[in-house]
């Protein structure tokens, strides 16, 4: 619960395991399995899916640069953030907002 809200309310930030541990009271190894436990994903997997969905609702619902959008949602460099949004979406970030583009224009008219 913590960790998760702790999450989504820091996701642009650098965020490590031992930055979740400063108000986690619990060992490294035990933090692991627990956070596995509960959210069927390691910290770092967790991590990246916030970020790609931020960034996915950034690509899809505003003409940002990819750019900007890559170091706001805490993905990194373009070229980073390009590589991890195809691995995840299998578009890159640019195709993924023209085809969210289309879907808004057709749901416009």
């Amino acid at each position: 619960g913590e960790v998760v809200a702790f999450l989504e309310a820091s996701y642009m930030q650098a965020i490590t395991v031992d930055s979740v541990l400063e108000f986690c009271p619990l060992s490294r190894s035990y933090f692991h399995l627990v956070f596995k436990r509960a959210t069927g994903k390691t910290l770092i997997e967790y991590l990246r899916d916030i970020r790609l969905k931020k960034a996915e609702e950034q690509l899809a619902g505003s003409d940002r640069p990819i750019a900007d959008i890559a170091v706001e949602t805490g993905l990194g460099t373009p070229a980073y953030f390009g590589q991890v949004f195809r691995a995840a979406t299998g578009l890159s970030p640019g195709a993924y907002r023209r085809r969210h583009a289309a879907k808004r224009i057709r749901r416009a008219e």
